[in-house]
């Protein structure tokens, strides 16, 4: 997997360096690659809401994973705000709304202790 993407980075940049002519063209185009990666960045731990529906369980997601991704997100989504940088802006707003929607698994469907279960010792 990382093989294919250091040959669709390489090859994204050679294209943008050598057959793009217009600088704001070779922009554009990298502005929505790095869109469309950072939304797919924040939206991975999304892949198991099936399994976290189907058991009603949330013990696959991590919650320092999920709160970071709201987190994150939401700060570089204030920073696109105040350099007015609708690639930075855009995707992040988008990976805010999946935190929130991971914050929302999680919560809905964790599971809480047993009275029974003795937690073990640290």
């Amino acid at each position: 997997m990382s093989l294919y993407a250091a040959i669709f980075v390489l090859s994204t940049l050679a294209y943008v360096k050598y057959g793009i002519d217009k600088y704001t063209t070779a922009l554009h185009l990298l502005g929505i690659i790095g869109s469309i990666t950072t939304i797919v960045m924040y939206g991975s731990p999304l892949a198991s809401v099936v399994k976290v529906v189907r058991n009603s369980n949330s013990e696959s997601m991590q919650l320092s994973l999920c709160l970071a991704n709201a987190v994150v997100s939401f700060e570089w989504s204030a920073y696109g705000y105040i350099i007015n940088n609708r690639f930075v802006m855009i995707p992040n707003s988008i990976g805010v709304i999946l935190g929130i929607l991971q914050l929302v698994l999680y919560f809905r469907y964790r599971r809480t202790q047993a009275k029974s279960e003795k937690p073990l010792p640290i």
